[in-house]
Parts: structure tokens; sequence; C-alpha cells
């Protein structure tokens, strides 16, 4: 049986669907163990997993055991969730406060194409670290 890849609409749909549930919720901790994700919000896990070339994201009751990773923005808050550019690849944006106090924002990429990747980079789109490999670390994404 061949696996049907995520379209563009899907994602959109997914994208939605994310959103209602998620925005606004802060996050607890996203643990990694490859190719498998795992983010813990106050109320909703999210799995994310590439698997024969096809990535997923669902929800889930169970945590990755794996290391824990992007501790820069645990504790920080879902601001929105939306699609990028008719593509398909979900943009979160995150709240977060630096130990200082001051406000930054990061985003956070989810790409549904074969090999899937998950890309966080700062508020100038900068990357910061990446689940595959995207470029260089302080490249534009």
């Amino acid at each position: 049986m061949k696996i049907q890849r995520l379209t563009s609409l899907d994602i959109s749909i997914l994208a939605r669907e994310l959103a209602a549930l998620v925005v606004g919720q802060p996050i607890k901790e996203i643990r990694l163990d490859r190719p498998h994700v795992s983010i813990d919000c106050h109320k909703t896990s999210l799995h994310f997993c590439v698997v024969a070339g096809a990535p997923y994201l669902v929800f889930r009751q169970d945590k990755v055991s794996g290391r824990s990773w992007l501790k820069v923005i645990h504790g920080g808050r879902i601001e929105s969730v939306e699609q990028v550019e008719f593509d398909r690849v979900i943009r979160f944006a995150i709240a977060c406060q630096t130990g200082l106090g001051h406000a930054r924002t990061y985003n956070l990429y989810f790409e549904f194409f074969k090999n899937g990747n998950i890309i966080l980079t700062d508020d100038r789109r900068q990357i910061i670290s990446a689940l595959g490999k995207p470029g260089r670390r302080g490249e534009q994404y």
C-alpha cells in the first residue's frame, strides 16, 4: 500500500485545527528521539514523525523518551499557528521571555515534504536549530 503524502489543502486544514487547539498554550517541553519529536503543551501533546518519507503530526497521550530539545522555547506561549504561503509548511509563532525578562519571538516551522523537518528561527527568520539539514545556523529560512 502506498502512503499518501499530505497536500497543501491538507496542511491548511491541519493548521486551522492546530490553531484552535494550541494557540495561547505554553510549551512545557520538547523531546527528541529521532525521527520522533514530542511537543508537550499545557493541555495538549503533539507528536511529529517521518515514516517512509511521509511526515505527520498527531495528538498523543504518551511522550517521546528522548532528550530535551529546543530548550530556548520551553515556557514560551504559542501565539499563532498558520500555513506558510499555501505550501506544505506550518509555522508556530512562539512568544518567550529571556532570562533578563526581555520579550522574544521565535518561529517553529514544520515541513511536510518527503523527508520532513522541524526548524526553529528567531524573529528575523535566522536559523537557530533544525531536526534535519535546512542550511547552516544563522542563515535565513
